[in-house]
């Protein structure tokens, strides 16, 4: 080996030796790191802690000779395909021979400082769930976890509308409380993933957006083999400026985010407008990283491509040094009401049509029986008096229930913070028996 590289060799054991050794575990105890600094702090702190995902999952890897143990992560290893362990909280491999740091870094040293930093996109969901969350938050998914909480969507992009109108339905009550100087928004972490349909890795990505008191939004992420959070948060700071990037997204923004997501449901091939939308989205170019790969990825079906399932769940509700963890907040209350207000609205239109048919019939019959003559009199005037009788009946009960409606609704949008939606769905639900 030529003394330039084995210095060079020997200087990154040393880095790796001098990180290991100078580990901690930022989780013990029940630590909650996000609760030691302001809700503005953050951004600048995550940014300025490179190793912090490693730190925050330092816990999770098991010794090589224990993967070896488990069949599946030993055909893992022998391939060369390391997915971050059964749950996905393991940062790739740095030092023991395989796995991608390794595979990488030998190629490109910055790949090897990303490696450091990690690139697994799943591995910075988990540590971000920890620094916000706590460790017990951060495993409540495991799939053998005793008390596993479990994800909210599922297939095909209307799985993204819950979400979109929880989001909405969030930050409306935090806009209503901040006018109203009796509090600010909810500071929520949702985790966030989506899948391609055949459930293949390539095209499946995780990430965390995270609502601030603001009522501005940190979409998080990092992507395997590519770029680590830390170098994801510098890349927003050289496009938007390092203070515009720390102040995070409007809804606005967030929501066209998720519209462009959506688009990934329906192509029926990767061409161009695919490939852009997945690079703004994950800031990866697939036709570029598809080309660096084996001819067999060359012969991907789009079922291998086009996303099929989306999943996401409320982390938590996160601390601040004078607010405590919500470490079980449970969003269902505002996807209960999100999902009643898209049926009263489908049925006030529905009623808003049959209303106006009945009105317009009703004004006809009327204008041909003004031009009946009256010394025409017969059977089939007493037959349009019973109809027209029975038509007013119906536009009268067609106005209540429009009415009725109307005052469901505007109970549902008027509820001032997320707990009284039960409160009002409650009532909903009596006046609806009450009508039946």
């Amino acid at each position: 080996m030529p003394r330039s590289r084995s210095h060079v060799a020997i200087g990154m054991m040393a880095l790796v030796l001098a990180f290991k050794l100078s580990r901690r575990d930022p989780l013990a105890d029940g630590q909650v790191p996000a609760a030691a600094r302001e809700p503005h702090e953050h951004w600048h702190f995550l940014n300025d802690s490179p190793t912090i995902v490693r730190d925050l999952t330092a816990g999770a890897r098991k010794p090589f000779w224990k993967r070896l143990l488990k069949m599946k992560e030993m055909f893992e290893e022998i391939e060369d395909a390391d997915y971050g362990g059964e749950d996905g909280h393991e940062a790739e491999d740095m030092d023991d021979g395989v796995g991608e740091g390794a595979r990488i870094g030998t190629r490109d040293m910055h790949m090897l400082t990303e490696t450091m930093r990690v690139t697994r996109c799943a591995t910075t969901s988990s540590a971000l769930a920890g620094y916000f969350c706590g460790r017990s938050v951060q495993h409540n998914q495991d799939r053998h976890s005793a008390t596993r909480k479990g994800y909210f969507g599922g297939s095909g992009h209307e799985a993204i509308v819950p979400l979109n109108s929880t989001l909405a339905i969030h930050h409306a009550e935090g806009e209503r409380a901040l006018a109203a100087g009796t509090g600010a928004h909810r500071r929520l972490v949702y985790r966030i993933g989506v899948a391609p349909e055949d459930g293949a890795a390539g095209y499946a990505h995780v990430w965390t957006v995270v609502a601030l008191p603001t009522g501005r939004f940190y979409w998080l992420q990092s992507f395997i083999g590519h770029y680590s959070l830390h170098s994801w948060m510098r890349k927003l700071e050289r496009e938007h400026g390092v203070a515009e990037a720390a102040r995070g997204l409007s809804l606005e923004t967030l929501q066209r985010k998720l519209t462009t997501l959506a688009s990934l449901f329906r192509f029926d091939r990767w061409d161009e407008a695919a490939n852009t939308a997945y690079e703004s989205l994950f800031n990866v170019d697939m036709f570029r990283a598809r080309g660096k790969r084996d001819a067999l990825t060359k012969r991907e079906k789009v079922e291998h491509q086009r996303l099929g399932s989306f999943q996401w769940d409320v982390a938590c509700e996160f601390p601040t040094p004078t607010a405590p963890l919500v470490a079980d907040f449970d969003p269902r209350a505002a996807l209960a009401a999100t999902d009643l207000l898209r049926l009263l609205r489908q049925a006030k239109a529905q009623r808003a049509d049959r209303l106006a048919g009945l009105r317009e019939s009703r004004g006809r019959r009327h204008d041909e029986n003004d031009e009946d003559d009256e010394d025409n009199y017969d059977e089939d005037d007493d037959n349009d008096e019973d109809q027209a009788g029975m038509e007013a009946r119906a536009v009268e009960e067609a106005e209540e229930m429009e009415s009725w409606l109307n005052e469901m609704i505007h109970e549902l949008e008027d509820a001032n913070d997320v707990e009284e939606y039960e409160q009002v769905l409650q009532q909903l639900s009596a006046r609806a028996r009450g009508r039946d």
